[in-house]
């Protein structure tokens, strides 16, 4: 967050966030087929391992594919310095899947 701060001069926004963490699942999965992307199969298991460091915490996936991850409680304040800032308040709750999961048909 410090380098993304010191290129832009604001914090990151949740949607900045989801985009490099997706940017970096992507350079994970690709990494782990030694970017040999027309290996399908090894490319979507590597997708699903998730394994990168997340801005957000630990990532999964469910079966459907969607993330698996903590709903968190933030309040906008103004930090030390004036900005607008928009810290975790409370882990509302962890591991949460959406609400279809149940009802997917993917193996």
């Amino acid at each position: 967050m410090q380098h993304f701060t010191a290129k832009y001069h604001r914090p990151p926004s949740v949607f900045s966030v989801f985009a490099y963490d997706g940017a970096r699942l992507i350079d994970s999965a690709l990494k782990a087929v030694d970017f040999h992307i027309e290996k399908q199969a090894e490319f979507r298991a590597a997708m699903m391992a998730a394994k990168f460091a997340s801005v957000r915490g630990k990532i999964s996936f469910g079966k459907n594919q969607f993330p698996i991850q903590n709903v968190y409680r933030l309040e906008v304040e103004r930090d030390k310095s004036g900005t607008l800032v928009n810290p975790i308040k409370e882990t509302m709750a962890e591991a949460v899947r959406d609400a279809y999961v149940g009802q997917c048909k993917m193996p």
